[in-house]
């Protein structure tokens, strides 16, 4: 197996593991939440 092949393999398995955590949560707001902790963890480190 190739490096690409190895990466697009990650890359879909990736977005299966986000998609079971988000269950039934609209994509937007998971986004959302996910943004705002990063933005909060730069404003206070």
């Amino acid at each position: 197996m190739t490096s690409t092949q190895q990466r697009a393999e990650l890359q879909c398995r990736n977005w299966q593991v986000a998609d079971d955590m988000r269950g039934a949560v609209d994509g937007w707001d998971s986004k959302h939440a996910i943004l705002v902790k990063i933005a909060n963890r730069g404003a206070n480190g």
